[in-house]
């Protein structure tokens, strides 16, 4: 993979996750902070 394809494989992941966030309702933005942090059920 060229070095031009791997940057813009990282930009559109990185794309995807802060869409995935936006895309949270703050419910469930919560109870998966809390699984990441060892906090959940």
């Amino acid at each position: 993979m060229k070095e031009d394809q791997l940057n813009e494989y990282i930009k559109e992941a990185k794309r995807r996750v802060v869409d995935f966030i936006i895309g949270m309702t703050d419910n469930y933005a919560t109870f998966l902070a809390k699984q990441f942090n060892g906090m959940g059920m």
